[in-house]
């Protein structure tokens, strides 16, 4: 009589990322051609189905704490990729945003 290995797997759902995790951005990139959407893409920005989580919001400032900002419109919001465009005067600062209460690192922006 022959011996088989037989190997078990679980098919195990993935949980989904705890809450309060700190929102990173990773890259920002600008667009090359005035009037286009401005790129953030990183990880931890929101549940990905429905867009912006009720109190994220996306702010642009002079300082990298990035107090004292300029709270923007996104015009697409995924859980790793926000749009947005130009809001004009804001010149050269930060970009960062609030998620669940949670803020995110401060990247450099310049709008000039």
């Amino acid at each position: 009589m022959g011996l088989g290995v037989f190997t078990l797997t679980a098919c195990l759902p993935v949980a989904p990322p705890a809450a309060g995790l700190k929102p990173t951005i990773v890259t920002v990139s600008l667009p090359s051609v005035a009037g286009e959407a401005i790129v953030l893409q990183g990880r931890g920005f929101g549940d990905g189905a429905s867009g912006t989580v009720d109190g994220s919001t996306l702010i642009v400032s002079a300082l990298s704490d990035c107090s004292d900002g300029l709270t923007l419109a996104a015009e697409t919001w995924s859980a790793r990729r926000i749009t947005f465009l130009d809001p004009g005067g804001v010149g050269a600062g930060y970009v960062c945003l609030v998620v669940d209460g949670v803020q995110s690192n401060a990247m450099p922006l310049d709008l000039d």
